[in-house]
């Protein structure tokens, strides 16, 4: 897991807010032990209300967030409603997502309106971590402990490997 946040550029003195649950679903774990691998201080927030998040985000300079790309948009439109401008109040400038899609639309607005540097990666409850992204964005990156192979949907004939990395 460090290295998937390592390409989501994570490095020691950030503070992250992992908004992933710890308890049912190894998520909040998972991400916890891999930035603290990473030398991160990591805030343990969960899925608590958007007002606590928005509290710890200010009271102790969170700089990184992990967790779904529709819960930080929910953090930020709390910090407006309360009367914050998350860009200049709030110190989050890299985000890394896993459990629901990021959409482009989405993605640009984080980027655009707020600042923020974001990463996806792509798992399952079942398997774990399967695959992320890096700075250029251009593919995915498969995990090394993770065996992956792709078919064809129409005619079930497995894909031939393809390298993206350069």
């Amino acid at each position: 897991m460090g290295e998937r946040l390592h390409a989501a550029g994570f490095r020691p003195g950030d503070v992250v807010l992992n908004a992933f649950s710890y308890h049912m679903v190894a998520a909040g774990l998972t991400f916890h032990s891999g930035l603290r691998r990473l030398g991160v201080t990591v805030v343990p927030s969960g899925t608590s209300t958007t007002e606590n998040q928005v509290q710890l985000i200010r009271d102790l300079g969170v700089t990184g967030y992990t967790g779904t790309p529709s819960f930080l948009m929910a953090i930020i439109k709390k910090a407006e409603e309360m009367g914050h401008s998350f860009k200049d109040d709030f110190k989050i400038r890299k985000a890394s997502f896993v459990a629901e899609p990021l959409q482009p639309s989405l993605r640009e607005r984080f980027e655009k309106e707020y600042g923020i540097d974001t990463y996806q990666m792509y798992g399952a409850t079942e398997v774990g971590d399967i695959a992320y992204e890096c700075a250029a964005r251009s593919h995915w990156h498969i995990c090394e402990e993770v065996i992956v192979e792709i078919v064809d949907p129409a005619t079930g004939t497995q894909v031939a490997p393809v390298c993206w990395a350069r």
